[in-house]
């Protein structure tokens, strides 16, 4: 009788730990997910700034206008779709947004 209930209760575990194995290894895949898309939009951001400091230097520049705003956009979508507004200044999503706004009314993709 006691083997019959060890048996079934060692059954029992084995589907409770399976179980916590796939949640770990969920949330290990999503943080990696995460992580990935946050050092997109680190590379986004750096982007930005290089641009944006070039195009204040040659503000007559068509082409550094552009970039500028399709790297906005981007970088704009990074940082809505995964939440991180919240990390950011006030004025700095204000700024990628003009240009996001810029690059949809000019039907630009990004």
């Amino acid at each position: 009788m006691h083997k019959k209930l060890f048996l079934v209760f060692a059954l029992c575990l084995g589907s409770v730990f399976a179980d916590e194995i796939t949640n770990l290894e969920t949330l290990i895949a999503t943080t990696q997910n995460q992580l990935e898309k946050q050092q997109q939009t680190l590379v986004l951001l750096k982007q930005f700034q290089q641009i944006k400091k070039t195009f204040m230097e040659k503000p007559d520049d068509a082409r550094l206008g552009a970039q500028l705003v399709r790297v906005s956009m981007q970088l704009h979508a990074h940082i809505v779709a995964a939440h991180l507004t919240h990390l950011f200044t006030a004025d700095f999503i204000e700024e990628i947004a003009f240009f996001n706004d810029v690059g949809q009314q000019h039907r630009m993709r990004p």
